[in-house]
């Protein structure tokens, strides 16, 4: 069967299409993983990341989620005429825990999922048709491509979800785009590339924007670089 992966991003205003998205899903008898950037939220006393807002930093947590979608299951079980059931993984279990979680959902004792990023690679379960990133613009390109590789492994139609819950800078929609624009994991990562800069590959202190690592004082991207490597065929 053919793989089809729609990719899309969602800001907080869309977040009930979002919803209808995922319960859609669920109804027809697929299943979702929900991805967070962090385990927990944040640590009382701890510092707060400059214009954030300590809501959207808590819902970034695979804790606050996992609890908001408990509180909404009797709605979600009315809407859907059975009870989901939800497990989590993440890197503070045992790898039994997370493996007992990962079993639940092959054998579809589960319908969703919520972990970080531990379920990156090597993770195979067939039926997950719908994937959805909080915080999305907390990940890489390259890492959000590797979780899009987790869907719809056995062929289908599989939806990819980037959920922006606080206000997106324009260099953040341009991230975004490069997922939505771009399928091959050699395009996504170059195409990142060209966005973020090359950094200083002579001093390796810098990882983006433009540097003067090859030549002296002169900043150079990734295209002028392809074009210097293309002038010596036998390299």
């Amino acid at each position: 069967m053919k793989r089809i992966i729609e990719t899309k991003v969602f800001t907080a205003q869309h977040r009930h299409t979002l919803m209808s998205r995922l319960m859609h899903t669920l109804s027809s008898g697929g299943q979702v993983m929900v991805i967070c950037p962090r385990k927990d939220g944040p640590q009382p006393g701890g510092k707060k990341r400059k214009g954030a807002q300590d809501p959207n930093e808590e819902q970034a947590s695979v804790a606050r989620v996992l609890a908001d979608f408990e509180r909404y299951l009797p709605k979600m079980a009315a809407s859907l005429g059975f009870m989901p059931k939800l497990v989590f993984a993440t890197g503070a279990r045992t790898p039994e825990e997370n493996e007992a979680a990962l079993a639940a959902m092959k054998t579809r004792q589960a319908d969703m999922l919520v972990a970080t990023t531990v379920v990156e690679t090597g993770v195979n379960i067939p039926t997950v048709t719908q994937i959805v990133i909080f915080h999305a613009d907390r990940l890489g390109a390259v890492q959000l491509h590797q979780l899009r590789g987790r869907l719809v492994r056995a062929g289908g139609h599989g939806l990819f979800d980037l959920y922006l819950p606080t206000p997106p800078s324009a260099t953040t929609l341009k991230r975004m785009e490069i997922m939505t624009t771009h399928t091959a994991g050699y395009e996504v990562a170059m195409a990142d590339l060209r966005l973020r800069g090359c950094g200083d590959l002579l001093k390796g202190a810098t990882q983006a924007g433009s540097g003067e690592s090859i030549l002296p004082r002169r900043a150079m991207d990734i295209d002028d670089i392809e074009r210097f490597v293309e002038s010596f065929p036998g390299l």
